[in-house]
Order: structure tokens, then sequence, then C-alpha cells
């Protein structure tokens, strides 16, 4: 009975090591797992970083170009062409929603086109706000689109009256005018 007791202890003294020694392994796998893991991500925030340079580069190269369309657009309105062409755009904007026929007439490029829809009804009155809005790249020397925005009181949406505007010896004119809800 000593003996097998004894042999007994053995192999669990045996079977211990033998499953540290197989721990240890595990472990230095890991850490060596780790160790790849860790290098691998530092190559890719590297890259991230290279990316994020030229992602940096092409957003300041937007926005640069955005600053220049926008310095364009600001400096034409404040022109004397840019005012000419806002006075214009307010004038016959306020005519067609207040009704008011030959006012719109007189700002048209062709006032007896048989397209032209010519609103008699006065809507100005109930008019909440009126914005006028144009694209840089709408701005040409000899015509522009623009649009006035505004809301109606008791709407729940906006509505648009679309407006291109030509300039003919030297005056601005609707050429087309179009509303949108």
């Amino acid at each position: 009975m000593k003996k097998k007791l004894t042999v007994f202890i053995s192999i669990l003294i045996v079977s211990g090591l033998l499953i540290g020694c197989g721990s240890n392994k595990k472990v230095s796998i890991e850490t060596s797992n780790s160790e790849i893991s860790t290098i691998a991500e530092n190559n890719n925030k590297t890259e991230d970083k290279t990316e994020d340079k030229t992602d940096n580069k092409t957003n300041t190269n937007t926005l640069n170009e955005e600053c220049e369309r926008l310095k364009h657009k600001d400096e034409f309105l404040k022109s004397k062409e840019g005012h000419d062409f806002q006075v214009v755009a307010w004038k016959f904007t306020k005519a067609y929603l207040s009704g008011d026929v030959s006012t719109m007439k007189s700002y048209l490029l062709n006032p007896e086109d048989k397209d032209n829809y010519y609103n008699t009804e006065n809507m100005f009155d109930d008019v909440e706000f009126l914005i006028l809005k144009l694209d840089p790249d709408d701005i040409k020397d000899d015509m522009i689109n623009a649009e006035y925005e505004f809301c109606l009181k008791n709407n729940d949406y906006y509505e648009y009256l679309n407006l291109e505007i030509k300039k003919v010896d030297g005056k601005w004119k609707v050429q087309f005018y179009g509303l949108e809800m």
C-alpha cells in the first residue's frame, strides 16, 4: 500500500508539473500573440495617421475651395451688379406674392409669353419670412439662378419661388420663374 501511495503521489506531482508547464506555454503564447497584436495595432495607427494627414489636406483643399466660392458670392452680392440683381429679384417676388401683375410684367424678359402664370391672389400679407438663396456656382456674368424661400402663416412647410434672371442690355430681367412647394 505504501508503494501504491508513493506512486499515486508521484503521479499527482508529475501531472501538476506537466499542467503547470502547459499553462506557462499558454501564457507565453498569449504574450506573443499580444505582442504581435500590439505591433500590428501600432502599424495600423501609423497608417491611419498617414491617411489622416491626406484626409486633412483634402479637407483643407475642400474648405479653401468652399471659402473661395462663398467669397465670390459675397463679393457679387456687395457689388453694384449684385445690388441691382437683388432689387429685381425682391421687387419681382414681392409683386408675385402680392398678385401685382403689372409690376411682375415690368420685370419679365418676355411678359407676353403664354407660359407665364400671373398670380392674382395677395399672399404677401401672410408671408412669415423671405430668404434669398443662391449657389455661388449659379452666379454667371449674364445669368443667375436663385430662389426665395418663404413660409406663409399657418403653414408648416416652406415654399420656394425659383427665379432665372438674365442680364439684357445692362438690366436684369426675369427669364423664368416657378413656384415650388
